[in-house]
């Protein structure tokens, strides 16, 4: 997919506010692998989500995001994301959970002294 969450014939698509879901990881790095701060995709995404959905897996009553850099930009603009539900019963996302820490309520940002929760607030650790 490549222009943004509306091109998704085939796939279900819900749109959720970025501080209702968490993260399925302990922490992330300040850039994205393209080397875009966090900061920085902030600010592209409160111009319009471009790109594929956020995948995140249903885990109990929680929904848990795959894509946590992503979802901790728009966590720091209070936005709303579009969403794609995967299973764990698919191997690759499961191979993938697997390597994760399991859900979180934040995210720490690898090299600083910082975190963001679910509510968007950053804070020091």
């Amino acid at each position: 997919m490549s222009g943004g969450y509306g091109d998704a014939a085939a796939e279900a698509v819900d749109v959720v506010a970025a501080r209702s879901l968490l993260s399925s990881q302990d922490t992330i790095r300040r850039t994205t692998k393209s080397g875009i701060l966090l900061d920085d995709l902030s600010q592209s995404i409160a111009g319009g989500w471009r790109g594929d959905p956020l995948r995140v897996i249903e885990f109990g009553d929680a929904l848990v995001s795959l894509d946590n850099r992503r979802l901790a930009a728009a966590r720091l603009i209070d936005a709303e994301v579009p969403i794609r539900r995967v299973s764990l019963a698919d191997p690759e996302v499961q191979q993938l959970w697997e390597r994760r820490d399991g859900p979180r309520t934040s995210v720490r940002i690898r090299g600083t002294n910082m975190s963001i929760d679910v509510s968007g607030r950053v804070y020091e650790r």
